[in-house]
Parts: structure tokens; sequence; C-alpha cells
């Protein structure tokens, strides 16, 4: 079924719900690392141009990846509920 396998996230009470939260928030920490690990040369000093333009694409990434993962996530529970919708019409 197709809406089975679409994520939607869980709300809060529902089984499972705490382990969901541990994980999109090592997601988040693994991407935070990830531009800890840019941003440390830049920040210790030791840059050089090549390292700058690295710097603002882990920033521009960072910051579109954060912003979007609320819209993501709305977006899936949106098209759940369109497609459960469209099977209770039929």
């Amino acid at each position: 079924m197709m809406m089975n396998s679409l994520p939607q996230g869980l709300k809060k009470g529902a089984p499972r719900f705490w382990s969901y939260l541990i994980l999109e928030g090592a997601i988040l920490l693994a991407i935070g690392i990830s531009l800890v690990e840019a941003l440390w040369p830049w920040l210790s000093g030791q840059t050089t141009v090549a390292d700058l333009a690295h710097v603002v694409g882990s920033i521009v990434a960072f910051a579109t990846t954060i912003l979007s993962w609320n819209c993501i996530k709305e977006f899936n529970r949106g098209a759940a509920r369109s497609i459960q919708a469209e099977m209770d019409v039929e």
C-alpha cells in the first residue's frame, strides 16, 4: 500500500515516539557535526580560499536542511492525508 510506505512522523504518545525523536536528533547532530568539521579550519585560522568556499557551501547546505526539515515532514503528512482521502472516497 502506497500510504504505509510514506514517512508520516509520529505524534506524542504513539508507540516508538521517543525512538523517533532520538533518531531525528541523531540525524540533526550528524548534520551539525558535518558543519563543524567544515568550519574548524576556518575558525582555527588555517584557511585557504578553497576552504572558505567549502565553509560557505556547508553553511548554505546546513541552513537549507534545517529550514526545510519541518516543511518536508509536513508535506509527507499532507500527502498521507490526501492518499487517505482518496481511499475513503472509493
